[in-house]
């Protein structure tokens, strides 16, 4: 049963130097080329996700009843990239920006 959920729930992960892969959908992607990176990139990757705005109308990703059938492109990309750096460990350094009162 564990490997059922696991298979079910678990994140996706492909080889960095996959030629392609297949999408949710069940789209396959190809690289034009051979891969630019052939090993692991760890720490040498940020993903950065900068937003001033509150994200809490309809479909964005801090209003308290999102649903992901209807959810706005942003909100879907910055959820990916949490969600990316949750299954791949990598480190998220947080900061919230400052009110316009305190600038």
């Amino acid at each position: 049963m564990a490997s059922i959920l696991q298979a079910l729930y678990g994140p996706m992960l492909h080889p960095v130097d996959a030629a392609n892969f297949t999408g949710d959908e069940g789209d396959i992607h190809r690289l034009p080329s051979s891969p630019r990176y052939r090993h692991k990139l760890g720490k040498k990757v940020l993903v950065l996700d900068i937003d001033s705005r509150p994200l809490k109308g309809k479909g964005q990703i801090m209003n308290e009843a999102l649903q992901w059938k209807g959810m706005r492109p942003l909100s879907a990309g910055m959820l990916g990239h949490y969600m990316f750096g949750t299954a791949t460990a990598l480190s998220r350094p947080r900061s919230r920006p400052r009110s316009p009162a305190h600038r």
